[in-house]
């Protein structure tokens, strides 16, 4: 059901055109399959099926956010994984990732033009790939799930705006993982 679920756009500007491509694709589905009112032809069931893929390709498609034109600032913040640590075996699956902020006000994330040095929110990814996490960062930690296998677990330090500091390389830190078992 993860897998499924992350790979739908639900929460999207058009996320009501993935859902009525969705719905769509089912109905054509179900009047080809033979269900439904029989005076409703079977050429409007294909017609639906065609209508709902277009519809939810358009409603699910990912955009890209624009980077913003001029210098980025520079923060004088920093961040430190303190577990997992480097080259440690875990036990996979929701794992508890722990680090230590200073010198930087984590903001809420959200929607924002800001890119003011000092203030911004973190982002956490597992093989390069972003990782869902709260808005704020409890004191036990998030949790990131991190399936078998060996994974590079990495934490950035962004600006409200979303987009890195000039400075990204020095309040990033990154960890080498292995985890024995776990499903995500």
């Amino acid at each position: 059901m993860v897998p499924l679920a992350h790979s739908f756009n639900a929460s999207g500007p058009r996320s009501w055109l993935l859902w009525l491509g969705l719905g769509l694709l089912l109905l054509g589905a179900l009047r080809i399959a033979g269900v439904g009112r029989r005076r409703v032809p079977e050429w409007i069931g294909m017609v639906a099926v065609v209508a709902g893929v277009a519809a939810a390709v358009v409603g699910n498609r990912h955009e890209e956010p624009v980077r913003p034109a001029g210098p980025r600032p520079v923060t004088a913040g920093s961040v430190r994984i303190v577990d997992p640590v480097e080259g440690q075996k875990i036990p996979g699956g929701d794992t508890r990732l722990r680090v230590e902020v200073e010198d930087f006000e984590l903001v809420e994330q959200g929607v924002s033009d800001s890119a003011r040095s000092g203030f911004g929110h973190m982002h956490i990814t597992l093989d390069g790939v972003l990782a869902p996490m709260p808005p704020t960062v409890p004191p036990e930690g998030i949790l990131v799930c991190v399936p078998e296998g060996d994974h590079t677990l990495a934490v950035v330090l962004v600006a409200e705006d979303h987009f890195g500091f000039a400075n990204e390389s020095e309040v990033s830190d990154r960890v080498e993982v292995s985890a024995e078992a776990g499903e995500c």
